[in-house]
This record gives C-alpha cells, structure tokens and sequence, in this order.
C-alpha cells in the first residue's frame, strides 16, 4: 500500500528506539522527532520507561509510549502494538535498533502501516546474515543509514538494491553549533605555552577508538 504523496505536515510518524543509554544515535531520533513536530506532524516515540530518550522526549513535550523489549513477549507485545498502530492511524513507522527492528517492525505489518522504515546508525558484522536479512527486507520498506559505509555495507551483505537505501548524514544544529554560539574557555598551558590543545568529543563506546586517540596523542607529545 503506498504513500500518499500529502505535505509533511499531515504525517503521522512513529519512531521506535530500544537502546537505554544516551549518544549519537538517540540524539538524533530525538532531533528527528522534534523536527517533524514542528512542520505540523502528529508522532510518537516508543522506547523502554527507563530509557533516557524517553526521559528527554516526554521532557519535551512528545507523545511517548512505553516499549517492552523482552523476547518472550514478542508476540503479545507485537499484537498489542499493532492494535495500537491502528488506532492512531499511522502512516510512517521508522525502527532504529535490533529489537525494536523485529518487534515494532511486525507490529507494523500486523497494522499495515503504509510505510516502513529501518534507521542504521552503525556499522556492525551480520554473523547469521540469512536471519538478519529479513531486518532489512522482510521488516522494512526502506533502510535509512547514516553514511555510504553503512549503505555499502548492507547493500553486499543483503544485496540490497541501490533504490532500496539512502544514506542520510546525521545533520547539525547551526543555531547551537555555529562561530557565533557559545564558547569553552579552555586551560592556559603556561609551561608549554606552544603546544596545541587537543581533544575528543564522544561517548565512550568501544569502537569510537578513544584508544587509538590516546596513542596517537602520547606519540605526538613524546615527538615534541
């Protein structure tokens, strides 16, 4: 059943996200929902009650409903969740991690939800890649990456075809981020008044290579 093609403002779009913690990836969820809510759109987020995307959505305002993501429940909650899709007449369904995928991603063909999305934010290897697949097909209409890695990636692991994922960069606030927005003032390094400063701004997870940072900063200091 396809979209109809109507102005932005007349979407009424669900998010789902499992993760509980608090980075890139939840943040943009969050600017993306906060962004349709000002065009005019209807959406929701569904997300664990602990989850700190649940806890800032519903700080701002958003409609938010609580997600379980335990495996034995699957099928009630996918049943419960498609019942609930149909009540509030949904039309854009967009999953962003691996149990909210298969969970939500039932739900919404239960409901017969016009569109599917599937969001990858991260690149990762697909050990059961026949299973796996169908997170990406089976549960998506479209898939949604953050970077042409991730969509070359998924497009030989899945042969995917080409109008089948877009890559969509993560944007930036300009009016937060810009040469005019606030500033850090940072140490005087009077003993080495040379010396650039340095640093890295992320959260520490494994594969953002705080390590490979930090070796790579001791051999500058030690080259002088």
């Amino acid at each position: 059943m396809p979209l109809e093609r109507r102005p932005s403002s007349c979407w009424r779009i669900v998010h789902s996200e499992c993760s509980l913690g608090w980075g890139g990836q939840e943040h943009r969820v969050l600017a993306e929902l906060a962004g349709f809510q000002r065009r005019g759109c209807p959406v929701w987020l569904l997300a664990p009650p602990t989850a700190q995307l649940n806890l800032r959505a519903s700080a701002a305002g958003m409609a938010v409903v609580p997600l379980s993501v335990v495996k034995c429940q699957y099928p009630f909650t996918a049943v419960r969740l498609a019942c609930w899709l149909r009540s509030i007449r949904a039309q854009i369904v967009n999953t962003h991690s691996s149990r909210d995928g298969w969970v939500v991603g039932l739900a919404a063909r239960l409901a017969r939800v016009p569109l599917l999305i599937r969001s990858r934010h991260i690149d990762v290897d697909y050990p059961n890649r026949w299973i796996s697949r169908h997170a990406f097909t089976t549960f998506a209409d479209h898939v949604l990456t953050t970077s042409d890695k991730i969509t070359g990636h998924l497009r030989a692991a899945f042969a995917l075809q080409p109008e089948g994922v877009s890559t969509v960069a993560t944007g930036i606030d300009v009016q937060r981020f810009s040469p005019d927005g606030p500033r850090m003032e940072l140490p005087e390094l009077s003993h080495r008044p040379r010396l650039p400063v340095i640093g890295m701004v992320s959260v520490l997870r494994s594969w953002k290579g705080h390590s490979t940072f930090l070796a790579a900063a001791k051999l500058l200091l030690d080259a002088g």
